[in-house]
């Protein structure tokens, strides 16, 4: 179990800034996130600065109460938690500052919690580092096979141009320019088979910002290729990054519902 100053550091190596150094609650802010995350302070601290807090130690805004039954899934929670040094934690109608109290099991669990809140995106791992995970499984099959599976994780090879066949351009905006748009998966290559690893009907071409966002889980599309955009994101925003919410897939196969239910429910997207 994670104690306060494990979790504090491993927010710190997720991005999260210190923004409220309270007595007995320290408030950190995500760049995706628009309420702080608290971490419980010894009432000790004055004595020994280092003095972990041990018991549900991480504390999320009350508002997170939404997401409840799945955050018990993943760990010990208590709603109601009251610490009046939590700014901004306000109940409705000015009650004192409360929030949900969390047992982190591990840095695993904490990104899962995280991702499950919308307060990040769970960190992909980078096509290498799917590769090198999978290389003793992939050096089992034929020089060839095992390539042209690498190379569709690296967007590349066959996957790519069975894309390109299939889209004609961007999935969604249309764009030709080939050199502009990226080829990658719908269910991640590394949870993948490898008969999914090269089906086109798992995968996307989309344009640069369009590949990040859905690859991160900040959109997805329905049954019938609307696009689906996790409310993080601003107006301007969106407008800046040229994501509109009349967006839609360009075309729709019974397999591309298949494997985008699974990317809807991976990313919570199913509320």
């Amino acid at each position: 179990m994670l104690d306060s100053n494990q979790i504090e550091y491993e927010l710190v190596r997720r991005n999260f800034r210190l923004e409220v150094d309270n007595t007995h609650a320290r408030g950190f802010r995500s760049p995706y996130a628009q309420h702080l995350v608290y971490v419980k302070t010894s009432r000790k601290r004055k004595q020994d600065p280092l003095l972990p807090v041990l018991k549900q130690p991480l504390v999320l805004h009350w508002k997170m109460d939404i997401f409840y039954l799945e955050l018990i899934k993943l760990a010990s929670a208590t709603v109601g938690y009251c610490n009046h040094n939590m700014l901004g934690f306000n109940g409705p109608d000015d009650k004192k500052p409360n929030g949900i109290a969390i047992d982190i099991e591990s840095d695993k669990v904490l990104d899962e919690i995280l991702n499950v809140t919308n307060i990040i995106p769970l960190r992909s791992c980078s096509a290498f580092e799917d590769i090198e995970q999978e290389m003793s499984e992939l050096k089992k099959l034929p020089e060839t096979t095992r390539k042209t599976i690498i190379d569709a994780r690296l967007g590349q090879g066959k996957f790519r141009a069975d894309l390109q066949d299939y889209w004609k351009g961007c999935a969604v905006t249309g764009c030709t320019e080939y050199k502009m748009l990226r080829a990658s998966h719908i269910k991640p290559w590394r949870d993948s088979n490898n008969s999914e690893r090269l089906n086109p009907h798992n995968g996307l071409l989309l344009t640069a910002n369009l590949d990040v966002a859905f690859d991160q889980g900040l959109i997805s599309f329905d049954d019938i290729g609307n696009i689906l955009i996790k409310k993080l994101f601003s107006s301007e925003d969106l407008n800046n990054l040229g994501i509109r919410p009349d967006m839609k897939l360009r075309r729709m196969g019974e397999q591309h519902k298949l494997f985008l239910t699974e990317h809807r429910s991976r990313n919570h997207f199913n509320k």
